[in-house]
């Protein structure tokens, strides 16, 4: 071996090649595998799990057969891994997982809807839901609506930061009250310090469920606020071809069976989620799509 070092070492430099030049470009190919080292992960985020979620073995995994929530949860993880990635997710309120995307680089939050005021603040990846918001009133003190708009004047609960929340101050709701989480909406419903709250249909059995309500505590009003996707979405500085790649991968976990097995195991007994939809807007209404 020594020997094979020494010739190495003795071997004429090739014509025009100096060894401040060898070293030069040694250097560079060190530097670069240094730099791609240290080259920050991504933080992963979900939101809003309440009781669908649970700590195993020092990481948060969804409960199965808990909801949709859950499904989400490990949707996000099971894209992790596909790209390889560590499947480290931690749930924020949905504000704050906002907030971190518009600040940072390298963030990813799943089931964020995709509305116009967000289009160009962020890159998306799916869809990965289709949901439907409505407005819900306590059957003790029913509200008679006939249309969205009749409610403007009433308060109305709506999760802090959400598209939502956006869509009903663009059209003139003055009474809305934003909290935390959807729970903490249908507590309020109850409780009679709002006329109304926003939920989406397919949850709405669930939020009563994690805030200790009876089943028909909520009714629906039959307005329609919101028909809208739900995505992965990536900060604003995210390359194109990074959120390609996080395209192909979820393509790949559809095309491969895995979303379906986690929607069977995760999520609560109900269609799978609609893939490839297209939101559409309220009647009249340009704000949502």
């Amino acid at each position: 071996m020594r020997g094979v070092v020494l010739a190495l070492v003795r071997r004429p430099w090739p014509p025009g090649w100096r060894p401040r030049r060898a070293w030069a470009v040694l250097i560079a190919g060190a530097l670069a595998v240094t730099a791609a080292q240290a080259q920050p992960g991504w933080a992963a985020y979900t939101h809003s799990t309440g009781e669908q979620a649970e700590v195993r073995d020092g990481e948060l995994r969804g409960r199965p057969h808990a909801g949709k929530r859950a499904y989400y949860l490990e949707l996000l993880r099971a894209l992790l891994q596909e790209l390889g990635l560590p499947p480290q997710v931690e749930d924020v309120p949905l504000a704050r997982g906002l907030m971190l995307l518009q600040n940072q680089d390298r963030v990813a939050l799943v089931n964020v809807n995709r509305s116009p005021e967000r289009e160009t603040q962020l890159h998306w990846v799916g869809p990965v839901s289709l949901e439907h918001f409505y407005l819900y009133d306590n059957p003790g003190r029913p509200v008679a609506l006939s249309r969205l708009e009749d409610a403007r004047q009433l308060p109305v609960c709506v999760v802090k930061g959400s598209s939502v929340e956006a869509l009903l101050q663009a059209r003139g709701f003055a009474r809305l009250t934003p909290v935390s989480s959807y729970t903490g909406c249908m507590r309020m419903l109850v409780a009679g310090r709002v006329r109304l709250a926003v939920a989406a249909e397919s949850n709405l059995a669930q939020h009563l469920s994690e805030a200790q309500l009876d089943e028909n505590a909520a009714r629906s009003t039959g307005a329609l606020v919101l028909r809208i996707e739900g995505y992965v979405a990536l900060s604003r500085n995210t390359p194109q071809a990074e959120v390609a790649r996080w395209q192909a991968a979820l393509h790949r976990l559809t095309q491969n069976g895995r979303l379906q097995a986690l929607w069977s195991q995760y999520a609560l007994a109900a269609s799978p989620p609609e893939q490839g939809a297209r939101s559409r807007p309220l009647p009249g209404d340009a704000t949502a799509r």
